[in-house]
């Protein structure tokens, strides 16, 4: 087995930018080369090459048992340098509020050295103020421990078992750390829109993959699928002038039913909890007015189909609806004011509430987002009673948010005969040496 070949339907976005949130392929070609210090697995996060002895109030993260591919160990410093490179370029700061100071810098209140923390010889410390969201947060691959070399990001140098030697149009090759001589030599990430192709592909080349966030099963026939554990989310965005169009709750039962109706869209979403458990409403409808919608969303399956029931819904109300598709290159650029509909494929940071709370800060009504931002803080302070605060902010998202959560994407991938079965961390990300060595043990 001396090389892998994943097909991709677009080109990673961000790819090896820690500075930003990469879309769902970028994390996949990002796990063959770094690893972040907590996996989740088995419904629970694990340390990862790092010793963990925090306790309450204080993080306590010991290195030394994960090596860099020059044979250099991962070190403390190098998490806390990168931790300092994400503060200062700002864009995933906010994921970093819990460690005291962190707010505070980012408001330009203090300085970088004032952010609680700090090296002690193998040990990375930091003051919480709280103790759980850090392991969450350290989950995700953003976070994961890069190479500096005089303040400069060094790309060359990575610890996954992989490093970027070349980027073309269509293609990424990755080639193997030297001291892991025991994985495949190389690693090719092939971008192929179109999924029949793509399959055509995998029967030809004898250790290949496809699938991941392309699975069309109107075309797979009697191909054998696996499942992927996936965090991405189908929302829809709502301008407030469509806001006032239709009933928030109406609107969010009818997606449900057309979806539940829907043979292909069963298959690829599973349904999020307050969609999945909402009632038709008697009394006020959706209201019938005569406008355009404008509706964006980026061009590739399933997302043509649901864009399709979305607009059904709304012509009933006497809507137009404007469909427009665009690459997901080209969507991540565009100005979401000039829509008034957009659907879009969100994987968050972390799972954790607070996180999600903070984010909706941008969805709420006007008229509702001061209340929405005095309940946040309330819950912030200590020794409130959390679950009625809990139960009022969750109240406000269902019916002022202007952001519509339909539910996670249920991936699937599909592999050549010869190719080996992924192992897979809870969020997704392939664990390509411990793959290698199941597949070698089941070889002997």
């Amino acid at each position: 087995m001396n090389n892998l070949t994943f097909f991709l339907d677009d080109y990673p976005q961000n790819l090896l930018n820690p500075r930003e949130v990469m879309d769902h392929n970028a994390k996949l070609v990002t796990s063959f080369m770094y690893q972040p210090i907590f996996l989740r697995e088995k419904g629970q996060i694990i340390p990862n090459g790092i010793i963990d002895e925090s306790v309450n109030g204080k993080i306590r993260i010991k290195f030394g048992k994960s090596l860099w591919s020059d044979g250099s160990r991962v070190t403390a410093n190098d998490f806390y340098n990168s931790l300092r490179y994400i503060l200062v370029n700002n864009p995933l700061s906010s994921y970093l509020n819990f460690i005291k100071g962190v707010s505070e810098y980012v408001k330009g209140n203090v300085s970088l050295d004032d952010i609680k923390m700090k090296v002690e010889g193998d040990y990375f410390c930091a003051e919480v103020y709280r103790s759980d969201l850090y392991k969450g947060v350290f989950s995700n691959i953003n976070f994961s421990p890069k190479k500096f070399e005089n303040g400069e990001l060094d790309r060359s140098i990575t610890a996954g078992g992989y490093k970027l030697i070349k980027q073309y149009k269509n293609k990424i090759v990755l080639i193997r750390n030297q001291n892991l001589i025991n994985l495949p030599e190389y690693v090719y990430f092939r971008i192929e829109k179109d999924f029949l192709k793509q399959l055509k592909r995998v029967n030809e080349e004898k250790y290949s993959y496809t699938g991941f966030t392309s699975t069309n099963f109107s075309q797979i026939g009697e191909i054998n699928t696996f499942p992927i554990n996936s965090g991405i989310h189908f929302r829809i965005i709502i301008s407030s002038e469509v806001l006032n169009i239709i009933n928030l709750s109406k609107f969010r039962y009818e997606i449900k039913e057309e979806i539940r109706k829907n043979i292909e869209l069963k298959k690829l979403i599973e349904l999020s909890d307050d969609t999945l458990n909402l009632v038709p409403i008697d009394g006020k409808q959706l209201r019938k007015r005569e406008q355009t919608v404008n509706f964006l969303y980026p061009n590739y399956y399933p997302n043509d189909i649901l864009v399709r029931l979305t607009s059904k819904i709304l012509k009933r109300v006497g809507c137009g609806v404007t469909e427009k598709s665009v690459s997901l290159s080209k969507f991540m650029t565009v100005d979401i004011q000039d829509y008034d509909m957009i659907l879009e494929l969100v994987e968050p940071i972390t799972d954790n509430r607070l996180d999600k709370w903070i984010e909706q800060i941008r969805f709420i009504e006007q008229c509702k987002k001061s209340d929405y931002v005095s309940l946040i803080n309330e819950y912030l302070e200590p020794n409130n009673f959390y679950q009625d605060i809990e139960s009022r902010i969750e109240a406000i998202i269902f019916s002022n948010s202007l952001c519509v959560d339909i539910g996670l994407f249920k991936q699937y991938y599909t592999k050549s005969e010869g190719a080996p079965q992924l192992i897979l961390t809870d969020d997704g990300l392939i664990k390509i040496i411990s793959t290698v060595e199941n597949s070698e043990i089941r070889e002997r």
